[in-house]
């Protein structure tokens, strides 16, 4: 084939993610460098199944298995005498990738309300915590134009950002990580007198609780608040409506209770299927004690596999 055209070759790439702490959704592109001999003209990235017309998306797992190909394109020669038995060359590669949770930073988006410091000790500051617990955010100041926001790392305040709403801050760094990890601060939007309810969330490890409005999200983004309406004679009592991953619409009583039972098996041992009931006594399928198992599992392998 060389002797009467260019021949591409398909060299599968596989990557092993080395960082833990970054979620990688996915690979836009891989760029190559490097100086090629006289038998090559040059070398790129072809996406794992790109000939299903997927070019703009990797549906490979690029961190397991094939993520593409790098196709290095034979240069033609005519003289089938002069083709040496083999080519070597030796490329650098530059990944492009978008991530989601980034450095596994966890809950993103926070209601915040300007608090005195006896009741950001008290019970403020954990509930705007984030980066498993590590750091927190307080809001020291706000009105309709701009908010000036602190970071703290434990009891010390690590900077305080002015951002104007709608804007985002430009990019510092937090202390006590391996990896330099630049955070931004997006003031979004204002709000006065906005219904709110407070969502607890507990499990055998503690209990979360946060304040949310319609349309905020919560349990790392895989679950949002629909609708929030509350009884403006008690201004205690009312209803709130959340969507999670399974597509299925909860409207849940403020106080309502969420219950879990146990798995348990029949006469015959075989598992009988989990549900979780809420208050109103109706059954809905135990989606979120899945993903919270699947999240122990892996919490578990990254503590084996990356224990420095």
């Amino acid at each position: 084939m060389l002797a009467e055209q260019n021949v591409p070759v398909f060299c599968q790439i596989n990557a092993l993610e080395i960082n833990p702490l970054i979620d990688i959704k996915q690979i836009k592109n891989i760029g190559f460098s490097g100086s090629y001999p006289k038998e090559i003209v040059g070398a790129g990235f072809h996406p794992a199944r790109a000939a299903l017309k997927t070019r703009d998306i990797l549906l490979g797992d690029p961190l397991i298995n094939n993520i593409g190909y790098i196709v290095v394109v034979l240069k033609k020669n005519e003289n089938e005498s002069s083709l040496p038995s083999f080519v070597n060359t030796t490329l650098r590669a530059t990944l492009q990738y978008e991530t989601g949770n980034a450095y596994g930073i966890g809950r993103t988006e926070f209601l915040l309300r300007a608090v005195g410091d006896t009741e950001w000790n008290n019970d403020e500051k954990l509930k705007n915590s984030f980066w498993n617990g590590r750091y927190f955010v307080r809001l020291e100041q706000v009105d309709s134009d701009y908010a000036f926001v602190s970071l703290y790392n434990g009891d010390k305040k690590v900077t305080t950002v002015k951002v104007k709403r709608g804007e985002t801050s430009k990019t510092f760094y937090m202390p006590g990580l391996y990896c330099r990890a630049g955070i931004q601060v997006n003031y979004r939007s204002y709000e006065g007198a906005k219904d709110k309810a407070r969502l607890e969330i507990g499990s055998g490890l503690g209990t979360d609780s946060f304040d949310v409005y319609k349309g905020s999200t919560f349990l790392n983004g895989k679950c949002n608040v629909r609708d929030i309406s509350v009884d403006n004679q008690t201004l205690n009592t009312g209803n709130i409506t959340i969507r999670c991953s399974s597509g299925e619409e909860v409207r849940l009583s403020i106080g309502a209770r969420v219950v879990t039972e146990k798995k348990t098996k029949d006469a015959d041992g075989n598992k009988v299927e989990t549900k979780v009931e809420l208050s109103d006594g109706k059954l809905y399928s135990d989606d979120a004690e899945i993903a919270f198992n699947d999240a122990i599992a892996e919490y578990k392998r990254v503590a084996s596999e990356y224990g420095a």
